[in-house]
């Protein structure tokens, strides 16, 4: 009965169009650009353009604590797996690491322009930290930070990286990138292995497109984009077996930017979140719509609980729903 319990707890494609918005947060100022929850769930961090990170407990649905210490907007963050630090990165071009439980700075890790030493220079939302928050790929040639070794790995440019996703054991980064002719044309998909610097795998993505966005599901098995090409505005979604290196599904889309895109706990729906103010979960293997949930303000990101059993999404006047089964 508990393993039921606990199954049926997860949001999943069987139970997509169960969900309910279960609170609503408002304390930000401004658009909150990420959000993380902590591996217990007992925590949920988001990052603001205003340059502060707060903290929440999602369960009393109020806040814990806000950060203060960027200088510009905070893009990625991702909790330690003890759920003991929180690591942030922005487009003050630093990656800081907080002490969860008192909400104070530990450690600010940055390049040293003085001697030539580069740093995690995060300039736009393509950025994304290793879900232990060990290492943040940024900018538009995928470069590394390692936060353990506090430096840029090393890495070869083979042209721009357009969007990318860690694949699970942490070895290599999926992106979608340009071909050596059209650098700008985000229509092919390559794998780079993280501890070479090198691209070990590059294949064609949809003829025509033009991909923003990747997230790849927990066991690796599949992975989604959004097709932005053509001129009617619409940003279409696909669905790509990854082993297979082939498109399974092209599903649908929505008439606005998404912003938020993530597979549930089983890989079994991926959620989208858009600017057109609806979040919608796809079946990964029918490509059928499961549901469609409508909220007054456009969406900003979105995330899953490590359990699975919520999401939590961020709309553009710095507010938080988060939502679970009925």
């Amino acid at each position: 009965m508990i393993g039921w319990l606990l199954v049926w707890a997860q949001i999943t494609s069987g139970t997509a169009d169960k969900l309910q918005q279960t609170a609503h947060l408002k304390e930000a100022k401004s658009a909150i650009l990420c959000l993380a929850f902590s591996p217990d769930g007992k925590v949920l961090a988001s990052g603001e353009v205003d340059k502060k990170i707060r903290l929440w407990d999602p369960a009393a649905g109020k806040q814990l604590a806000v950060l203060d210490g960027h200088t510009r907007q905070v893009a990625a963050l991702a909790f330690s797996p003890d759920g003991a630090t929180l690591h942030s990165a922005s487009y003050d071009a630093t990656v800081r690491l907080w002490d969860v439980a008192s909400g104070k700075q530990k450690e600010i890790q940055a390049g040293d322009p003085k001697k030539g030493v580069l740093g995690p220079h995060v300039d736009d939302m393509r950025v994304t930290f290793l879900k232990d928050g060990s290492l943040l790929a940024f900018g538009s040639f995928a470069a590394l930070w390692d936060l353990k070794a506090k430096k840029l790995l090393p890495f070869e440019i083979l042209g721009v990286r357009g969007w990318y996703d860690f694949e699970p054991d942490g070895s290599t980064l999926l992106t979608v990138c340009g071909s050596q002719k059209e650098q700008s044309q985000f229509q092919n998909f390559e794998r780079w292995n993280i501890k070479t610097g090198k691209a070990v795998a590059q294949w064609a993505g949809t003829p025509g497109a033009m991909y923003e966005r990747i997230a790849v599901s927990g066991d690796g098995a599949w992975a989604a984009v959004i097709d932005v090409s053509g001129d009617d505005n619409k940003w279409k979604v696909e669905i790509w077996n990854v082993a297979e290196r082939k498109r399974t599904q092209a599903p649908g889309f929505h008439p606005g930017y998404v912003n938020g895109m993530a597979f549930t706990r089983d890989g079994s729906a991926l959620a989208t979140a858009s600017l057109d103010k609806t979040m919608k979960l796809w079946d990964v293997k029918t490509g059928k719509e499961l549901a469609s949930y409508a909220h007054d303000r456009g969406f900003m990101g979105l995330a899953f609980s490590a359990d699975g059993s919520r999401v939590a999404t961020a709309d553009d006047k710095g507010g938080i729903q988060l939502w679970g089964l009925k």
